[in-house]
């Protein structure tokens, strides 16, 4: 894992140097594995994605720079399969918002 906030830093002037400009989020950079149900990954993102169901992962968020609303619990509304293990949806009904 990384040991402070400028090695995540690093982490993200590489994904800023990657982003394509359509692009809302770059690819992740990962920073740690630890068997094949364990991983942490510095993502950057320049705009809101759109609202996501992660089957079979969990998320933490620490945010290093700028702000983020956190959506979090209520139902994935219109969701449609992204991949093996992604929901992704128009928005989400009855949750809570974390600013």
């Amino acid at each position: 894992m990384l040991s402070d906030d400028a090695e995540a830093m690093a982490k993200v002037g590489v994904s800023k140097q990657i982003i394509k400009p359509e692009q809302a989020m770059a690819a992740g950079q990962v920073i740690l594995r630890a068997g094949p149900q364990h991983h942490a990954a510095v993502e950057y993102r320049r705009s809101p994605t759109p609202a996501s169901l992660h089957v079979r992962m969990a998320e933490f968020f620490y945010v290093l720079d700028g702000e983020a609303d956190l959506i979090l619990g209520g139902t994935l509304t219109n969701p449609k399969c992204v991949n093996s293990s992604n929901l992704a949806g128009d928005g989400v009904e009855a949750a809570s918002a974390i600013t």
